[in-house]
């Protein structure tokens, strides 16, 4: 008998992920996106139950509570997938019948894993160790992928893009593919992996495969190309700068306005981009603004009114630096301040080993900000005069509030 699974997630990527890849070991696979809509589906009975934090601890907690009455409970085992529960809040949990709790940020093969073994299932799990990300930067699409090629991270890749393409209205991106560090697993089996991702990047160019630029140093790469007649116009290149002159992107052209303040008028923020912020959700955001105009601080405070967001301003890289400890979740840094400029800051939190994601606000050329910006690590940047669209595309990018 087909095993059912009903799954209570608001992420849009991690549910159509799960959809495809459990559908294809014949689970079928029913998604909600709140406590009260799944309450409602409980009386028919499902093989496991799976809840996603969406809501406060609170009322996950109540819920449990009344579906620990209900009939089906007594053989429908529970996941909870949340964000730093507390040890009272997990113990609590536990009592209630979950059998397994999942952090985020989510190990996706932990999942599968414990699904497999709790259903039954033969599923055959991708384990290689490897790090995968996406960003988008002047129209660019950044793919990211270091350590080696792993199936079930370029699976769940294919929605992220979908995911950014959406968010930056972009029809069809010019891509870079950066591939660093590879550790060759299974020779054969890593070119059917690439060649399942190129595929996928080759379908959201529309065909169009000189939009495509793989920044790599193996030669494997380039003879996997060669022998593939839909893939040949994919250059490999040894630099990004060479990959931003071979896709044309922007390099000399300023954008510096001194007037900041209309840039507040020029866009108001559309109310379609706006955060979806739930009143019973405990989480805020904690945002740093580091940049000596003043101007700077209010449009992206202006920008964050009535959001999950607080944001702090500084005027100064060592003000900033003696707050790091008080801990971010994102941070808004300019390049050209007096005193510690934008990239002493970033070698002194590398010399920390602060990992908090940050977006560089500078009025460098584009091909500048790239380069400088990514040799510590950067992925985001904005070019000013900012935006407030482009402020919130970027927060809900870099912090995956998408």
């Amino acid at each position: 008998m087909a095993k059912n699974i009903f799954l209570l997630e608001s992420n849009q990527r991690l549910k159509k992920f799960l959809e495809e890849r459990l559908e294809m070991n014949g689970v079928a696979v029913e998604t909600f996106t709140r406590l009260s809509d799944l309450m409602n589906y409980l009386k028919q009975g499902t093989d496991l139950l799976i809840l996603s934090a969406v809501e406060s601890s609170h009322e996950i907690e109540k819920f449990l509570e009344n579906y620990s009455n209900h009939l089906s409970r007594k053989t429908t085992p529970v996941f909870l997938i949340g964000d730093k529960f507390s040890k009272d809040e997990i113990e609590k949990f536990q009592l209630l019948g979950v059998k397994k709790i999942f952090d985020l940020p989510l190990r996706i093969d932990e999942v599968l894993f414990a699904v497999s073994a709790e259903l039954g299932l033969k599923l055959e799990i991708d384990t290689t160790p490897s790090v995968v990300e996406a960003h988008i930067n002047d129209d660019v699409l950044y793919v990211e992928i270091a350590l080696g090629f792993n199936l079930e991270k370029f699976r769940l890749l294919k929605y992220r893009i979908l995911e950014l393409l959406e968010l930056y209205q972009i029809k069809i991106p010019k891509i870079i593919l950066l591939i660093s560090d590879y550790i060759p697993n299974n020779p054969d089996f890593d070119h059917k992996k690439i060649l399942y991702l190129l595929n996928f990047l080759v379908e959201t160019v529309g065909g169009r495969t000189g939009w495509i630029k793989i920044l790599s140093r193996y030669e494997s790469i380039k003879n996997l190309l060669a022998t593939q007649t839909s893939l040949m116009e994919i250059n490999v290149v040894n630099s990004l700068e060479a990959a931003l002159d071979s896709l044309m992107v922007s390099t000399d052209k300023d954008l510096f306005n001194d007037n900041l303040l209309k840039a507040m008028s020029q866009e108001p923020a559309n109310l379609s981009l706006r955060l979806k912020y739930d009143s019973a959700s405990s989480k805020k955001y904690r945002i740093a603004v580091v940049d000596d105009d003043f101007i700077v601080q209010e449009i992206v405070k202006t920008t964050m009114t009535d959001m999950p967001f607080h944001v702090i301003g500084f005027d100064d890289g060592k003000t900033f630096l003696n707050s790091l400890s008080s801990g971010y979740d994102l941070i808004f840094l300019d390049l050209m301040m007096p005193g510690l400029t934008g990239f002493d800051v970033l070698r002194k939190m590398k010399e920390l080993d602060n990992k908090t994601p940050v977006i560089i606000l500078s009025a460098l050329n584009r091909r500048e900000t790239v380069l400088k910006a990514m040799e510590f690590g950067v992925k985001s940047y904005l070019i000013k005069p900012l935006k407030p669209n482009d402020i919130l595309r970027k927060c809900k990018e870099v912090l995956e509030l998408t």
